[in-house]
């Protein structure tokens, strides 16, 4: 008699136990970093914006405005971008004289993610204003916009390197920084 092929139910077992226990793994660690991509993605979202705000100014010969509200703000802090057509200077994205491009809901985009702080050199600032050249307008560079999570156990203790930073130069060239 011809034996016959296949696997016996043990090593059919065994195979089991170990696609379970590199399954088990591998999702354990997903859940830990995604709230470190989603953050990223956020603090990545916030450089684009910038550049376009920047994009915007060059390209309309005016001055464009990126004002944040709400920051620290778990659940409401936004990026709006606008146009400042009267070229009043204010930072504000409302009143006469201003054309809104965009508004940005971090929390909404980007589940537990939030613009913690705005600050300059020398402390808080509520937006960043980009000239007909490109540059950034007032304030001590570098500006620093952090982004956080509300996510339990992500949240760096004070006095540690904050989750995500986007930094911006006097020249208006942003970038990401850890």
């Amino acid at each position: 008699m011809r034996p016959r092929g296949g696997f016996t139910i043990i090593e059919l077992m065994v195979v089991i136990g170990i696609i379970g226990i590199a399954s088990a793994m591998s999702v354990s660690s997903l859940i830990t970093i995604m709230p470190k991509w989603r953050l990223q993605a956020s603090a990545s979202e916030i450089l684009t914006q910038l550049q376009y705000a920047r994009f915007e100014a060059v390209k309309r010969s005016r001055p464009v405005i990126a004002q944040f509200t709400s920051v620290g703000n778990t659940s409401t802090s936004t990026m709006t971008i606008c146009v400042d057509v009267n070229r009043l200077n204010d930072g504000l994205c409302t009143g006469a004289g201003k054309t809104l491009l965009k508004t940005l809901a971090i929390p909404s985009l980007y589940s537990k993610m939030y613009v913690s702080t705005v600050a300059d050199a020398v402390g808080a600032i509520a937006s960043i204003t980009f000239g007909p050249d490109g540059m950034v307008r007032g304030g001590t560079m570098p500006i620093t916009i952090t982004m956080y999570t509300t996510l339990t156990g992500l949240i760096p203790l004070a006095g540690s390197t904050p989750n995500s930073q986007v930094v911006v130069a006097r020249s208006g060239i942003a970038k990401t920084a850890p």
